[in-house]
């Protein structure tokens, strides 16, 4: 942690000497509070902060909580906490990834027009439509971190509610203890490209976060053709909500097992429908590339210069 804070400092430091001329500057939250306040003393910049997840005191309550379940598990610390809130205080604009963590933001008293909500693409020549597999036993798949904060426990104890499924977890292991059982299999974390091979095998792709911004793993195995089962704290709510059938994804409540299982179930029902080349996205494909991402930022940068140079004009 001591050399992570070291780290962030120096590379703030040495970037608020170096930046030069901008009408907007856009930094990481938390690791820009230098540079926004020399670029803003310098040139009048408008300053722009990427956060990717929720707030950092909401964050940082979630994972003490988690704490008190596991020792282990990664916690924020109060550096971490005074850099991110100075980062927001400074911010004309705080871009997030999705509708949770928006609202974590205006919970906590940030005006609404401060934010501007902008979901991450994928790389869909990565992650094409599969073929649905031809495996007897259902297929529940799981990539990422084995941990309490990606809600591994709480998947697994729905499998145990329902037994019907096998569970397969791709990646590396966290806080949280891996099953011992012949319906769990874990394999270690594959590169991008091989994702897709691992999406081809499975009929459902579920994430049971506990505290997530936008994960885009779920957006690779939905460009794959899996139906998605996620929380509320994950950024599934903005998925679903560009696509025309909005059965693809289910979103649940966080920590609620029993409605997990449920949606599950019905998750499986629904890939046994699928025949053939398994298409969610269908006309709306490119709505989840990188480039309507990139898209969708310029046009809020144009509108945003736009506004701040018929403000200056009037004043």
């Amino acid at each position: 942690e001591q050399a992570e804070y070291l780290f962030v400092e120096a590379l703030d430091g040495l970037a608020s000497r170096l930046v030069g001329p901008c009408d907007i500057f856009i930094g990481m939250s938390g690791m820009s509070t230098r540079t926004a306040t020399a670029v803003r003393r310098k040139y009048g910049a408008q300053i722009w902060i990427e956060r990717g997840s929720c707030h950092i005191m909401t964050q940082k309550e979630t994972l003490a909580r988690l704490s008190d379940t596991m020792r282990g598990t990664r916690q924020v610390s109060d550096r971490a906490v005074q850099r991110e809130l100075a980062d927001y205080e400074l911010a004309d604009t705080i871009v997030v990834p999705s509708r949770h963590v928006a609202r974590s933001f205006t919970e906590r008293g940030t005006p609404p027009e401060k934010l501007f909500r902008n979901p991450y693409g994928v790389d869909l020549g990565m992650f094409p439509a599969t073929d649905k597999p031809t495996t007897e036993t259902a297929t529940v798949l799981f990539v990422g971190t084995w941990s309490l904060r990606k809600g591994c426990d709480l998947l697994w104890k729905a499998y145990q509610a329902a037994q019907s499924w096998r569970l397969v977890h791709v990646g590396s292991v966290g806080d949280a203890p891996l099953p011992s059982s012949p319906f769990f299999s874990h394999r270690e974390p594959v590169p991008q490209w091989q994702l897709a091979q691992q999406f081809k095998e499975a009929d459902v792709f579920v994430l049971a976060s506990r505290e997530e911004g936008l994960s885009l793993v779920q957006m690779q195995a939905l460009a794959c053709g899996l139906p998605i089962v996620c929380t509320d704290c994950t950024g599934g709510e903005d998925l679903r909500e560009e696509l025309d059938d909005k059965r693809w994804i289910t979103v649940v409540p966080a920590e609620n097992i029993t409605m997990l299982r449920e949606a599950i179930g019905q998750a499986l029902t629904l890939s046994r429908s699928q025949f053939g080349t398994r298409d969610i996205l269908g006309a709306r494909r490119e709505v989840f590339s990188w480039k309507a991402y990139g898209e969708r930022y310029a046009a809020e940068l144009e509108m945003r210069l736009r506004n701040r140079r018929a403000a200056i004009a009037s004043a």
